[in-house]
């Protein structure tokens, strides 16, 4: 209602009690048949049938907004605000963390003065949790073995937080596949891999009397250096490199580093 008595009722609005100023589409207006005049001087406003319904005078624009004054009255006093379900239950869903719908549920048995939330059946899949939750599922068990000694070897470099008595912050570990005797190197330096590997496998060919076929690491760049990859390919020796961020697919090189650390750990 406007200050003369006139009304012009709007629907479809967005109640934000917040907002200190009211924001009004002039393209709803004029899809309802008013009409609007806006000038240097300011803003006249016309009914479908001609009448002009509000002159107001222009306080500042500012890009396509355009602040005028102008004395509202609410018809009533009491506004209804209406929320789905779903607002309801996205909004606690967020604020309290993103739980499960059950927790959700049992939130007003859990605390005092809390209406109970009804959980939406249609709900889509949350974009938080999707992020947050996500989980990678277990890679299956393998039990494929190799038939025969160097067969297939596994390699990996684990660091320790501090030095060794002789400065060494690294350990190059090799893992028969065929009978899981494992081989420890420590290493002052990543660039060292190369020249431990060389060591490993001159004294367990001439160990085992047998020529070393496979050796599976990471991707790490002390695998894949020039001089590493022109000797394996001299050597007829093939490289098998794990996925980015896959650990799994050198296990058992993983899985003896813990070992190996759980036992310094405890010692």
């Amino acid at each position: 209602m406007l200050h003369h008595g006139k009304v012009i009722r709007l629907t479809d609005v967005e109640y934000c009690p917040s907002v200190a100023c009211r924001l009004i589409s002039t393209g709803q207006l004029i899809g309802r048949g008013y009409s609007l005049s806006t000038t240097a001087s300011g803003t006249k406003l016309f009914a479908p049938n001609g009448d002009l319904y509000l002159r107001s005078d222009l306080i500042a624009s500012v890009g396509p907004l355009h602040y005028v004054r102008v004395l509202l009255q609410f018809i009533a006093e009491k506004v209804q605000v209406i929320s789905s379900k779903k607002d309801e239950y996205l909004l606690w869903h967020h604020r309290m963390g993103h739980p499960s719908k059950n927790a959700v549920k049992h939130l007003h048995s859990a605390t005092r003065n809390f209406k109970a939330v009804a959980i939406p059946t249609n709900l889509t899949p949350c974009s938080g949790c999707a992020t947050g939750k996500m989980a990678e599922k277990p890679f299956a068990l393998s039990y494929s073995r190799a038939t025969k000694p160097l067969e297939l070897v596994h390699s990996d470099l684990c660091e320790f937080p501090t030095l060794s008595y002789y400065h060494c912050r690294y350990v190059a570990t090799f893992v028969n596949d065929f009978s899981a005797f494992a081989c420890i190197y420590p290493l002052a330096a990543k660039s060292d891999t190369f020249h431990v590997f060389q060591e490993y496998k001159a004294w367990a060919e001439n160990s085992l009397g047998a020529k070393l076929l496979h050796l599976r690491s990471d991707r790490g760049g002390e695998f894949r250096t020039n001089e590493f990859s022109a000797f394996m390919r001299q050597s007829g020796i093939e490289q098998q490199f794990s996925l980015p961020d896959t650990p799994q697919q050198n296990d058992r090189a993983e899985r003896f580093n813990r070992t190996m650390v759980e036992k310094e750990e405890a010692m």
